[in-house]
């Protein structure tokens, strides 16, 4: 999906259109994901700083932003950045957009980056930055019984 950002001020001459790339289906990136982790960029490098020296962390090179849709006129966005992490792909992303749906986010999520089951199929594998000692935790589990994302 492409989406045009820009506007012009007022007294300002237009802003040139930018063009912004979000293709999930095409990044496998987002069907590969084995946790999903809200937090921002200050929290990511936080739990970097936090994790790196006891878990093999891995960045993944640039990460995307994009619409996901609109509410009131305005565009929903959001950013995601990926780590391996002790072999695990791991997605971080959060609403970097003037206006959040939640339930719009949720439901995106759910259609295009779906990280398998955890605590044996009980739950979702997904948290925020607060309790990401959850993603760690389900890596963990899945390291330990073998378990690759198709069988995860």
């Amino acid at each position: 999906m492409e989406v045009e950002a820009g506007t012009p001020h007022s007294n300002e001459a237009p802003m040139p259109k930018i063009r912004i790339r979000f293709a999930p289906p095409e990044d496998l990136r987002f069907k590969e994901t084995f946790f999903l982790v809200e937090a921002t960029g200050c929290e990511q490098h936080f739990l970097w700083s936090e994790w790196h020296k006891r878990v093999k962390w891995e960045e993944q090179g640039m990460g995307c932003t994009g619409q996901i849709g609109t509410l009131d006129r305005r565009p929903v966005m959001l950013t995601f950045f990926w780590a391996r992490i002790n072999g695990k792909l791991v997605g971080f992303w959060d609403s970097t957009s003037q206006v959040v749906d939640h339930k719009m986010i949720e439901k995106w999520l759910a259609e295009n980056c779906t990280p398998p089951k955890c605590d044996n199929g009980t739950r979702s594998a997904q948290c925020d930055a607060m309790n990401f000692h959850h993603c760690i935790h389900a890596i963990q589990e899945a390291n330990k019984a073998g378990l690759s994302l198709a069988t995860a």
